[in-house]
């Protein structure tokens, strides 16, 4: 299953108004492809991470997995 068109307009529009550390860019780009995070990876969002950023991501996994279902 791949991202809603709607999803990607959102990720692009908010990724060219907002700059994050260089290993947040690969976990958003990680999650947008449908690739898995390590560990590490897990942890730089829960120490780093913007509520903003970790809203984004869930979602996006969330309606993959979902649907546009809540």
């Amino acid at each position: 299953m791949t991202s809603a068109p709607n999803t990607i307009n959102a990720w692009n529009e908010w990724t060219e108004n907002t700059s994050f550390s260089p290993g947040l860019e690969v976990i958003t780009q990680k999650v947008i492809t449908h690739t898995r995070i390590s560990d590490e990876e897990a942890l730089l969002l829960f120490n780093e991470a913007p509520l903003s950023l970790l809203s984004m991501l869930a979602d996006t996994v969330r309606t993959r997995k979902n649907g546009n279902k809540t």
